[in-house]
C-alpha cells in the first residue's frame, strides 16, 4: 500500500468536504440575509400601515367634531 497515495486521497476527500461546507455555509448565510431583509420590509409596511390607521383615526376624530 503506498501510504502517500492514500493521504492524498484523503486529504482531496478532505478538501472536497471543507468545500462544500464552506458553499453550504454561504448559501445559509444568503438566505438568512434574505429572510432578514424580508423580516425588515415586514416591519416596515407595519410600521406604515400602524401610521396609516392612526391618520385615519385623527381624520375620523376631526370629521366626528365638525358642527
Amino acid at each position: 500500500i503506498d501510504l502517500h497515495a492514500e493521504n492524498d486521497h484523503h486529504l482531496h476527500q478532505l478538501d472536497d468536504g471543507i468545500a462544500f461546507f464552506q458553499v453550504s455555509l454561504k448559501e445559509a448565510h444568503e438566505k438568512s440575509n434574505s429572510l432578514t431583509k424580508e423580516v425588515a420590509e415586514y416591519r416596515f409596511e407595519e410600521q406604515a400601515s400602524v401610521i396609516r390607521m392612526e391618520e385615519l383615526e385623527q381624520i375620523l376624530i376631526w370629521l366626528f367634531s365638525l358642527p
